[in-house]
């Protein structure tokens, strides 16, 4: 739970995730998504993200 370590703040990784959240709910940018995956387990699997935008992100790799 360091926003600091990931070099922005913790709002700014929360609005990124919500966005991510809310492309991946359309069909059409998943295919955009996808080709990101392993970066976003990544970061889910990060010890130092926040556990609510590692949340977010796998509910983004859920819908994609």
């Amino acid at each position: 739970d360091n926003p600091d370590a990931m070099g922005t703040s913790l709002d700014m990784l929360r609005r990124a995730a919500a966005t991510l959240l809310r492309l991946a709910e359309h069909a059409a940018n998943r295919a955009l998504i996808r080709r990101h995956e392993r970066r976003l387990l990544s970061l889910v699997m990060s010890q130092i993200l926040d556990q609510k935008v590692a949340h977010e992100l796998a509910d983004v790799l859920f819908h994609c």
